[in-house]
Formats: C-alpha cells, structure tokens, sequence
C-alpha cells in the first residue's frame, strides 16, 4: 500500500476512535481557519484591484503627459492648432473619460475639446505667461461623481493638470522669446541691408564727385602748368621744377581714379559684371601675384544693376580674404547666369579655416557676403577645412523682386 494511501486510513481511522464532540471542534477550527483565508484573499484581491486601478490612472495621466510633451515639440504647428489638439487629449487622462470634457482658455480664444459642456464639477490650473497673458485649463465632470480628494476628482489628476499648466506656460514662453528673437534679427537684417544700400549711394556719389570734379580740377591743374612751361622759355630749373609737378598731379589724378574704381566700378555701369570681374581680376593678380582662373557663362545683361553691384562685392571681399590669410598661389572663380538664378563660386587650395570659429570670431568679410547675399535673396555655402582650401557658393535668384528695396 502507498504511503499516503496508509496515512490517510490511519486518519480516518483516528477520527472514528474521537469523541464526536472533539471531532466537532476541530471541524469549526477548520472552518474558521478557511473562513480566514478566504477574508485574506478577498482583502488581497481588492487591494489588487486597487493597485490596478491606481496604475491605470497613472499610465493614463503619463499618457497625456508624454502626448502633450510631443505635440510641444512640433515647431510647424500654430498656437491655436497646438492648443486645440492638447485640449482634446485631456479628458482620456481623467478617472471617467466618458463624463469629462475640458477647455483651455488662452489670449481671448478657447479652445474645447468634442462635446464640451460646462458644470459646477471642475477642476482648473491658471498660469501667467512672462509676458502677462493668462493660460487657464478646466476640467469638467459632466455628472456627479464620488468624492475623492478634491471634489469628484484625484489629488494625482491636480498634480497633471499643475504639471500641463507649467509644461504650456514654459512652451508658449519659450515660443513667444523665440519669435521675438527672430523679429528682432530680422530687423537687424533689414538695416544691415539698408546700411549696405545706403553705404553704396555714398561711395557711388563720392566716386562721382572725385570723377567730375577733383579729376576735373587736376586735368586742368596739369593743362595750365604745360602751358607755364612753355611761358618760362629757358629756365632749367624752373622747368624741372614744372614737370615734376606735373608727374605729381598726374600721380594724384591715377590715385583718385583707383579710389574711384575702388568705390564704384564704373564698367558696372557702362559695361556689364563679366567686364568689370575681368578688369578687377587682372588689377588683383598684378598687385598680389596670385593666379586667378575666371570661368564666366550665360548673359550678364539680364542681371539687375543691385545684384551686380552685390556679386562684384561679395567676389571682392572673397578674393581680399584669399590675399591676406589662404597662402593660396592661385584661386578660381565661376560666374554662371541662366534665366532662374545666379551661380557664383570662389575657391582656393590654401590654409582654410574651421567655419565655426571664424564666424564665432566676427570677422567683417564672411558677414558682409553673409548679408549681401541675403539682400538678393539668396542662398551662401561656405566650405573650408584647415590645410584642406575654402569655397565659396552664392546662388540667387534673377527677377524684379530679387534684390530687396529699403524705403
């Protein structure tokens, strides 16, 4: 016979042998014992179901968390399309979703969530913006419901909606900094370009005065001193003292005429981009020794005289920093015009530079192609390495409205 088959006999065996009134005390100890348990498991079962309850509540309130600090991060959508789309992913995140609804109240507008109604059940968070505008949140229960921690509703949902009122107000905040910033660098570009425009009407009228009246002004100091040599016959000295005035005077008169040039290049004016480019190609590359390769293509008559005038610059400047800090022998330009755009490229094979730290560094001559180029509306790509050259891209458009005008 088994083991526990022989115990069980000996048992029920024993038992036969007690009394009927011990058997019966042992019995009610059992169902006491039972009856315990059982109370134990009901206890831990209700527990358990409150647990469980408790974390779906909070997986819900971490939901709407997470689902508001999402939507925050879309930088695409509107104020209004932002707050709309949180209002309505309010309710879910409330004990009773069925019988919540919920509106944010913000800058004069509000914005509800799908069958919004009003009641004396509600739960509110209000936050002043930095700039003293009011944010308000309301959540409503559309019935009655059991007490709890605040009225019908969770010390933990008075948490969320704390936690929503602060995450909107530090969100709008930063929205409304950032949107100030950026008003305030595009005024800044807009005088920028003003300055740029006004700064080329003056060179222009100072190239224009030196042109028409200091030019003037020494051609005829060099015609009357001709003709004051010739009154004085014979005198060497005299007359060496003449000429050597008159190779003076011309000397000024070829300065002024480079001051000029320098100030506003008349071929721009007479002639066209490719020109004038040539020309200041052939001076730069007498002055400084580097070699320059210029590639030009399509019509520049098509041009606008700003865009001219900015492209000839922007190579000006690119070719001003080739001379005093690449070390480059030779450089490369590439002008190409179609009917769209304007394609411009300046490169060297000479030290480069860490793009970064240069325009961290300030430097006038990257910030004026910078802003030229933004005055026509273009793109710029700088490209450079250290030991690796530079380039330098311009790309813009060709039209009335490609250069900006400043009134």
């Amino acid at each position: 016979m088994p083991y526990a088959d022989q115990r069980t006999s000996e048992n029920r065996r024993h038992l036969e042998r007690q009394p009927v009134a011990e058997r019966a005390t042992e019995l009610v100890r059992a169902v006491a014992a039972l009856n315990e348990e059982i109370a134990v498991w009901v206890r831990t079962e209700e527990q358990n179901r409150k647990l469980v309850h408790a974390l779906g509540e909070r997986v819900k309130e971490l939901t709407a968390l997470h689902g508001v600090a999402q939507l925050l991060t879309d930088r695409t959508k509107t104020v209004s399309s932002l707050l709309q789309e949180i209002v309505s992913t309010l309710p879910p995140a409330w004990q009773y979703p069925e019988l919540a609804a919920a509106r944010i109240r913000f800058d004069g507008i509000e914005y509800t969530s799908a069958g919004f109604a009003s009641s004396p059940w509600k739960q509110a968070a209000e936050v002043a913006l930095a700039d003293g505008r009011m944010l308000i949140i309301e959540v409503f229960y559309l019935v009655e419901q059991p007490t709890e921690w605040e009225g019908p509703f969770l010390a933990e949902e008075r948490r969320l909606i704390n936690s929503l009122a602060q995450m909107l107000k530090s969100a709008l905040d930063r929205r409304q900094a950032e949107e100030a910033l950026k008003d305030s660098e595009g005024r800044i570009r807009d005088m920028a370009g003003r300055l740029i425009l006004a700064q080329e009407e003056e060179r222009m009228r100072i190239a224009r005065d030196l042109h028409d009246d200091v030019l003037q002004q020494l051609g005829g100091l060099e015609i009357e001193i001709g003709a004051l040599r010739k009154q004085l016959g014979t005198n060497p000295a005299a007359l060496e003292s003449l000429s050597g005035l008159q190779v003076r005077a011309r000397q000024v008169s070829n300065v002024i005429r480079h001051i000029t040039h320098e100030l506003h290049p008349a071929m721009l004016t007479f002639a066209n981009l490719f020109v004038a480019l040539r020309s200041h190609c052939e001076e730069f590359e007498k002055s400084t020794g580097i070699r320059l390769a210029l590639k030009t293509e399509g019509a520049p008559e098509h041009l606008p005289q700003q865009v001219s005038l900015n492209l000839y610059r922007i190579i000006q400047e690119a070719l001003h920093n080739i001379a005093k800090h690449s070390g480059s022998p030779e450089a490369s330009i590439t002008v190409v015009i179609d009917a769209a755009e304007c394609q411009l490229r300046i490169s060297d094979r000479g030290r480069g530079f860490v793009l970064k730290e240069a325009l961290k560094g300030g430097g006038l001559g990257l910030n004026s192609i910078e802003e030229r180029t933004h005055l026509m509306k273009g793109t710029l790509c700088i490209e450079s390495e250290p030991l690796k050259g530079t380039a330098v891209l311009v790309r813009t458009p060709i039209g009335i409205n490609s250069v900006e005008q400043y009134r």
